[in-house]
Order: C-alpha cells, then sequence, then structure tokens
C-alpha cells in the first residue's frame, strides 16, 4: 500500500478547481488509507526533526 501525498500549495494557491481536487484526494485518502503524508505544509524541518527525537525517545523509556 503507498501513502498518499497531497501538497497543500495547490489548496492554498491553486484555482477553485485545484482546490476542490485538493479537498477531494485528500478525503479519499482518509477513507481509503486512514493517513496522508502533505507536502509543502510550511513546517521547518528542524522542527520536524526535533518531533521525531522525541518520540523515539519516548518509545525507549521503560515500561513503568
Amino acid at each position: 500500500m503507498n501513502i498518499p501525498v497531497v501538497d497543500l500549495n495547490q489548496f492554498l494557491n491553486g484555482s477553485n478547481e485545484e482546490q476542490n481536487l485538493f479537498v477531494s484526494s485528500l478525503g479519499k485518502a482518509f477513507e481509503e488509507v486512514g493517513f496522508v503524508a502533505v507536502r509543502n505544509h510550511g513546517i521547518p524541518s528542524e522542527l520536524i526533526r526535533s518531533l521525531y527525537l522525541s518520540v523515539e525517545n519516548f518509545f525507549k523509556l521503560p515500561e513503568d
């Protein structure tokens, strides 16, 4: 199964047709797969790396 990918720029800067396609693609991804990857979201790479590090450290903690 492939992870669906949508481009937020298509919604933010696209025509009405492009915006509708984005919304349709997003809805289809959630219905069929349950999650989606979003490109051009504007979240800085450093913040994303920090999040992954925090999640990794959390799952390294002992269960108790």
